[in-house]
């Protein structure tokens, strides 16, 4: 791919004092105008330098150009691997002064970034534009000056007076002249050809490499790709990874599928080739570094070992702890005889004087060891691979026909093993592998992602009157048969699960259908599918509905009115947003108008008076708030209580992921039917995963645990 350059022309804001008061005034009014004049160049300039990284990167691929009005510029659609759709600006040239900042080829074939015609240094080392090492320049106006910034260590860097005339990289975009390519034309006359999405002028492998920065030694880390495919091109996909590293390539459909990397206990850093071999002999090999950091939690087997700690400039092991010996940065575990685990926590020194924790379990002798931590699958399905440390040859078994171990890995000295798991179209799910040796049995858990919500419970009725419907209300939405429910998310439209409804009622939701929470008011509804997930209309130009990461847009924004029993659903903004059914290619999605495969579809709603708690359905202590779940792991995750008077502190703690959750609001002289507002705040390591305030109402009591639950999905078992 071509890469392309960037220009900012900058010259003096003036200010020239005067004697008169009203033309001192008028002066100052100038100023202001020009300032804000040029803090828009400057916005814009960033979103176009935003651009340019991103092309440059290998990230994205154009899927569409669409004209700016009054003739402004353009806005690059572009897709990554993954299918997600962003926009980025781009603007036309105006006449300005010398270019302030650029991008130009160097000897070497890459691209770096230079500052009023000079190389720009950081370090004293040019600042490369494109590749894995490739940097994006910051830019702000300050008491009229111009500043650059390249990285956070070196801060900002004073690049001129500023002006409001900027010289744009684009003076046109012609994305019609050529069926597979746009082409660009900049500012200095150069043109370039850049390939459009769906068609490839060269086979390459494109994927989101942010993943792979910082991994932890024995964890898979997982990915998706997209192979661009000249017209008529077969190819083969190899990978050459480090010895004891493990990487599985899966493809999930035509030319797409997920990446996995697993690295090994003992890994520092390392380095990982992607080959694609076209049937025209052609070649393409991509190579990513992967950033290693030190695990904090090591689990051993019965036999001797050694943990090397890199980064310890001295270790410390605590009294009475005789089966641990130091000798550097290296910690020496002898063999466990006995038949009962073992564990103690070390401190240590990092380089920077930092004090760090290492925590060693060793298991008994006979000891099949798996990763602590579930393995976390994406919802199109995945190759999982992780490590099995056994000093025995287990026997595996899957409780659930979507998770295939490969047969012939064996988990037998530390060696890399694979989980193949099938894509979900439903709701969130849950699966176990189990590796069982003579009375040994040792499980890992398999979390897969869903499309839907994970508790839909209690009668739905059909809304006859869109004044019946209120902010809080969970609503299906059903084509006007009654026959089908909407479901997952598929890309640019929503799958359909088949339902049976009577005169107006949906009594069973089968597995796979999606409910939606009404947030907002009449007017302006947004329909909420999961945690902070909207449907979205797509544009004024397509037939595409999509999941939106917020309702802030009028396309998110939707009205409601009902006729007959007939919904009529649409988005603020667009021509074709209208919500409906098509009956030709099943899907639910936003068309324009009805027609003989376009069907207008129904709400309904549950019912107030038949709800049920839907977490009295589960067992395990832990919290269960729609998408964001945590269920206790015996042997895993510590509970602790703290009680002041009749209030109790609920802590429910893992310290290998290094969470930490607390409740807060049960007393124990609660009883069934008793209310109260319940503070929830789950951490990780320092960073808060969720912090949230809930009505929640005791709903069971056994003689170990308390369930309590909201009627929507939402609740808790707190252990007594």
């Amino acid at each position: 791919m071509k890469k392309f350059l960037v220009w900012i022309s900058a010259s003096l804001l003036l200010f020239t004092a005067c004697k008169q008061i009203d033309e001192i005034y008028a002066r100052l009014d100038e100023q202001e105008a020009r300032i804000a004049a040029l803090e828009e160049k400057v916005a814009k300039l960033t979103e176009e330098v935003s651009a340019v990284k991103a092309l440059i990167s290998g990230k994205y691929f154009i899927q569409g150009v669409v004209p700016l009005a009054d003739n402004a510029g353009y806005k690059l659609v572009l897709v990554d691997a993954s299918g997600n759709v962003t926009e980025k600006m781009v603007y036309n040239g105006e006449d300005g002064e010398t270019p302030l900042v650029s991008i130009k080829q160097d000897t070497d074939g890459n691209y770096y970034w230079t500052l009023n015609g000079e190389w720009m240094l950081s370090g004293g080392q040019k600042v490369r534009a494109n590749g894995e090492d490739g940097l994006t320049p910051e830019f702000k106006i300050e008491d009229g000056k111009w500043y650059v910034k390249v990285t956070d260590e070196e801060g900002w860097k004073l690049a001129g007076d500023a002006v409001a005339s900027v010289v744009s990289m684009i003076a046109s975009i012609d994305a019609a002249s050529k069926p597979d390519v746009v082409i660009f034309t900049l500012t200095n006359g150069t043109t370039m050809e850049i390939p459009k999405g769906g068609t490839a002028l060269k086979l390459q492998v494109i994927f989101d490499e942010t993943p792979f920065e910082n991994i932890e030694a024995g964890k898979p880390v997982v990915t998706t790709f997209r192979v661009l495919v000249p017209a008529g091109v077969t190819y083969t996909f190899d990978t050459y990874e480090p010895a004891g590293w493990s990487v599985a390539v899966a493809f999930t459909g035509e030319n797409i599928g997920t990446i996995s990397i697993l690295a090994p206990d003992d890994a520092v850093s390392g380095k990982v080739l992607f080959v694609l071999n076209g049937s025209d002999g052609s070649c393409f090999v991509k190579v990513v570094s992967i950033g290693v950091y030190e695990p904090t939690h090591y689990a051993m087997d019965s036999a001797a070992g050694q943990i090397v700690v890199e980064s310890a400039s001295s270790i410390s092991i605590p009294d009475g702890v005789d089966w641990i010996s130091v000798s550097g940065n290296k910690v020496n575990i002898s063999a466990n005889t006995g038949y009962d685990p073992r564990s103690a926590v070390i401190n240590y020194v990092d380089a920077k004087g930092n004090t760090r924790t290492i925590t060693i379990v060793q298991a008994q002798v006979d000891a099949i060891v798996l990763p602590g931590a579930p393995l976390e699958a994406p919802v199109e399905g995945a190759a999982l691979p992780f490590v099995i440390s056994a000093n025995v040859k287990p026997e595996v078994s899957a409780d659930v026909d979507w998770i295939h171990p490969e047969p012939d890995t064996k988990g037998l000295s530390s060696l890399p093993y694979i989980i193949n798991v099938d894509a979900n179209k439903g709701a969130p799910r849950s699966g176990k592998v189990t590796f069982t040796y003579g009375s040994i049995s040792q499980s890992v858990t398999i979390n897969q992602e869903g499309v839907g919500m994970a508790f839909i419970t209690g009668m739905f009725l059909k809304v006859t009157d869109a004044s019946d419907l209120a902010e809080g209300d969970i609503l299906l939405i059903v084509n006007k048969d009654g026959t089908v429910a909407m479901g997952g998310d598929t890309g640019n439209y929503r799958d359909v699960v088949n339902v049976s409804t009577s005169d107006g009622e949906l009594g069973e939701v089968p597995e796979g259908v999606v409910s939606v929470t009404l947030e907002g008011s009449a007017g302006a509804w947004a329909l909420k599918v999961g945690d902070g997930k909207y449907l979205s209309a797509t544009s004024e130009s397509k037939n595409y509905m999509r999941t939106a990461s917020s309702a802030d847009s009028d396309l998110a924004r939707w009205t409601i009115s009902i006729s007959d029993g007939v919904a009529t659903i649409k988005a603020k903004s667009g021509s074709r947003n209208q919500l409906c059914y098509n009956n030709g290619s099943p899907r639910f999605s936003c068309y324009g108008a009805l027609g003989s495969s376009v069907e207008a579809v129904a709400i309904y709603k549950q019912s107030a008076g038949q709800r049920e708690y839907a977490v009295a359905k589960y067992s395990e202590p832990g919290s269960y708030l729609l998408a964001d779940t945590w269920t206790y792991s015996a042997g895993s995750d510590q509970h602790l209580r703290e009680y002041d008077g009749s209030a109790l502190t609920y802590v429910l703690m893992n310290p290998s992921r290094k969470e930490q959750m607390v409740v807060t609001g049960y007393k124990s002289t609660m009883t069934i039917g008793d209310s109260a507002q319940f503070g929830v705040e789950w951490r990780q390591g320092i960073s808060p995963k969720l912090a949230l305030n809930y009505k929640l109402t005791v709903v069971r009591i056994d003689e170990t645990k308390v369930w309590l639950g909201d009627a929507k999905g939402n609740g808790l078992i707190i252990k007594k």
